[in-house]
């Protein structure tokens, strides 16, 4: 994903949820429980955060990050949600600069 456009999507994303916030609160969604949809919604984001956890977790782990990197964004993560590993991408992921990080594609036997 090119990264100008996770900055774009970055900014929209977080001066959106500000408006939110200073429309409702920071608790405000909570508790959310007040259908099944609502639990269905939240452990999907949940599953979807963690997945996203191990990933960079892995990633800072080949970079050599200090565990405290890793601390860092879990608190992250749990004080705003999406915007911390759009911020790891936009930090911390370099563009590829030639075609030895292109996906492989596997040759067709003819």
């Amino acid at each position: 994903m090119p990264k100008l456009f996770l900055a774009w999507y970055f900014v929209a994303f977080v001066a959106f949820t500000g408006f939110a916030v200073s429309q409702d609160g920071l608790l405000s969604p909570f508790p959310p429980f007040e259908r099944w949809h609502t639990y269905q919604i939240f452990f999907d984001l949940g599953t979807s955060i963690g997945l996203v956890s191990i990933w960079v977790y892995y990633d800072m782990q080949k970079r050599g990050r200090p565990a405290a990197y890793f601390i860092a964004y879990l608190v992250g993560v749990g004080v705003s949600g999406s915007i911390a590993p759009m911020l790891y991408l936009l930090l911390f992921r370099p563009e590829p600069s030639d075609d030895s990080e292109a996906p492989h594609r596997p040759r067709v036997a003819q």
